[in-house]
């Protein structure tokens, strides 16, 4: 008989379809301690201008989530609360904070973390609220009205979550703006259960697509999973995260790690902005970095007709030196293994001259044959 396929609903939230697994052990997913609350919000009252990439946004991040080569998360540890068309005043603070209550409940009846890592992933309209919230950033959820722009500190309620010791890694992702006019009303429910035996902090990562009092964009972007698919609206911080989570590796550690996706993404984002309006997301990390598993690099061959020189393979953007061959293989190529991104391909002489090339290059998810 076919696996049965329950789905979750409530009248306030649409929640991802939840696959009835086997009893499998927790080695069935390559994360099984890992959970993640995934919300996105387009449409609110007739106050406030609707949004079009935001629910697109948390459809593509949970599928990141769910991939093996990605998040690897089980399915069941998912929570994906988005708003729906015509707007119906949901989803709610209380909903999101509903599902992250679990985790203190588990915490108070266990006395044990709920997991290793939890992600927090908001798309939505943003504000910066007042104090004591005002170095946050807070998501507008659907039932606000100019009036009351009700909101979710995302940065406050992450720190709520980490002092508790209810996860050792917490990863904050925030497509939102921080605009600061209207009357804000921001507030966590989420409740003070700070151990004094733990540390402050677990390891962290907070990523805010704006700085303070600016906005976020969102736009026709090419599919960042799967460039075979069409393109969609979606935040520009959003893409380049997606893409950072599967390109950015840090070569000396072979991973994607918080620090080498801050660097990718705070760079990728401006390349996708107009000059007018091109400002850097905010991202802060702990000194202890996380690790986000070893990325997709793609074949590359090169191919050159020219005996004795040695290939190089440099950044697309600011020309350093990525890697390098000085002998073909027994197929007469130069093979490479590269993350997807934009490279030039030259050919030195014993002497360091150029004597093919330069060659510009995008390497996506295919393999790719290039010829200087």
């Amino acid at each position: 008989m076919a696996a049965t396929i329950s789905v979750r609903r409530c009248p306030d939230r649409v929640m991802v379809p939840a696959t009835q697994h086997p009893t499998a052990a927790a080695s069935a997913f390559v994360a099984p301690d890992d959970y993640a609350v995934v919300v996105g919000i387009d449409h609110y009252a007739a106050e406030l201008p609707m949004l079009q990439g935001c629910v697109n946004d948390a459809k593509l991040f949970e599928s990141w989530l769910l991939d093996p080569g990605g998040g690897g998360l089980d399915r069941d540890h998912i929570a994906r609360i988005c708003s729906v068309n015509p707007p119906n005043g949901k989803p709610l603070r209380d909903d999101v904070e509903d599902e992250i209550l679990q985790y203190f409940r588990h915490r108070m009846q266990t006395g044990r973390p709920r997991g290793r890592r939890l992600y927090l992933y908001f798309a939505g309209h943003g504000v910066t609220p007042k104090e004591p919230y005002d170095e946050d950033c807070g998501l507008v959820m659907a039932n606000a009205v100019l009036l009351a722009l009700r909101s979710l500190p995302g940065r406050f309620a992450a720190k709520r979550i980490g002092r508790a010791a209810l996860f050792s890694e917490i990863v904050l992702f925030m497509d939102c703006c921080r605009q600061v006019n209207g009357t804000v009303v921001a507030s966590c429910g989420l409740p003070d259960l700070s151990d004094p035996t733990q540390p402050a902090t677990p390891r962290y990562l907070y990523g805010f697509a704006a700085g303070w009092a600016m906005t976020a964009s969102e736009r026709m972007l090419p599919h960042p999973l799967d460039p075979t698919k069409p393109d969609l609206v979606q935040g520009v911080f959003t893409h380049t995260v997606l893409k950072g989570l599967r390109t950015a590796i840090d070569r000396k550690r072979q991973e994607v790690t918080s620090a080498s996706l801050k660097d990718f993404v705070r760079r990728a984002v401006q390349e996708l902005l107009p000059e007018r309006d091109n400002r850097r997301p905010q991202i802060e990390i702990s000194d202890d970095l996380i690790g986000f598993g070893r990325g997709i690099c793609v074949p590359v061959q090169v191919r050159c007709g020219i005996a004795g020189v040695v290939v190089h393979i440099q950044d697309g953007i600011d020309l350093s030196e990525i890697d390098h061959k000085s002998a073909p293989d027994a197929t007469g190529t130069f093979p490479f293994n590269l993350p997807p991104a934009r490279y030039v391909v030259v050919a030195k002489d014993s002497a360091g001259a150029i004597v093919a090339g330069p060659l510009a290059i995008q390497v996506l998810g295919e393999p790719l044959d290039v010829q200087l």
